[in-house]
């Protein structure tokens, strides 16, 4: 089954709505500035909070393993521990100079349904992209 024509254009447009969502909802929040090689946070620390990047670049690692880079402003980071009332999975730190907004407590954040769309729609994207890398592997 092919893609309908214009798809990329839409998920390009979609995403772009997001962002500038996730910056008009969190647009309250106090703001962090980081150095690069300064953690957001580390892998085994106590979630609760969520951030929102604004501007720079943040690298995910789990253990010595760089596994994901977030450069999208209006990305969350802190989300899942939130959602699942965990420690956090993975380090992030910045690479670059980076501003993030910050929620101390994230389920009060994740208690705005339009905040909360924005999440599901997120790990949605995240889980679409590990399936279809797992999916790979197991095809090579």
């Amino acid at each position: 089954m092919g893609r309908a024509p214009g798809y990329h254009r839409d998920v390009f447009a979609t995403t772009i709505s997001l962002v500038t969502d996730m910056l008009v909802l969190s647009a309250h929040l106090p703001e962090v500035e980081l150095d690069p090689g300064q953690a957001v946070v580390h892998e085994g620390g106590a979630g609760g909070a969520i951030w929102v990047l604004v501007s720079g670049a943040l690298q995910v690692r789990k253990g010595d393993i760089p596994v994901n880079t977030i450069t999208q402003p209006g990305a969350m980071v802190g989300e899942i521990s939130v959602l699942l009332s965990t420690d956090h999975g993975a380090t992030v730190e910045a690479t670059e100079p980076s501003r993030l907004r910050y929620a101390a407590d994230g389920n009060d954040l994740l208690g705005h349904p339009a905040v909360t769309k924005l999440v599901a729609i997120g790990l949605a994207e995240r889980l679409n992209f590990v399936t279809s890398y797992l999916a790979d592997l197991k095809y090579q």
